[in-house]
């Protein structure tokens, strides 16, 4: 058994690339030139960001990366202007994997299964994962669902993410 979320910690950080991405999009027909902060923040968090909302990244109770992308994600990079081929990974300050270490808040990262699942997403999350549990972190976890794809993880993600929360993931 892992160790559980403690329950004095109230929030687990979801992410929602679909959301995140609606956003971006409006921002950018409404005549916006530059990317809202919030949109700017990793998906896994940056904790200077999250500062400057009074948010402490130890208040967090975990994150929940669902088919979350660990490079920087396409969007920002299209909205940055990025002429790069989509699949060349780029691994900066708006990338999770740059944010990997032994002392972020639990992490859960839940993907879909390849060829279903965004090509390399997968890969992207298992080195994600596997980078924070070589620095030492105590509870980072990654699943991969069957037959899912980027859309259909969410719903198959339920059940490990409840699992995760009361500790009980292996």
């Amino acid at each position: 058994m892992t160790q559980s979320i403690p329950q004095t910690r109230r929030s687990i950080l979801f992410t929602a690339p679909r959301t995140a991405n609606r956003l971006a999009r409006s921002c950018a027909r409404r005549g916006s030139g530059n990317i809202p902060p919030a949109l700017r923040r990793p998906r896994l968090p940056n904790w200077h960001c999250l500062a400057a909302h009074g948010i402490s990244n130890r208040a967090l109770a975990g994150i929940g990366a669902l088919s979350g992308q660990a490079t920087k994600h396409f969007a920002v990079r299209e909205f940055a202007g990025d002429k790069d081929p989509r699949y060349l990974p780029k691994i900066d300050g708006l990338a999770p994997l740059a944010h990997a270490s032994a002392d972020i808040p639990p992490i859960l990262s839940v993907c879909g299964e390849p060829p279903w699942e965004w090509p390399g997403r997968s890969e992207e999350n298992r080195l994600l994962i596997g980078s924070c549990v070589a620095l030492g972190h105590p509870c980072a976890r990654f699943v991969q669902c069957a037959y899912c794809d980027h859309g259909r993880t969410y719903a198959a993600a339920l059940p490990f993410l409840e699992m995760f929360i009361h500790g009980e993931l292996p």
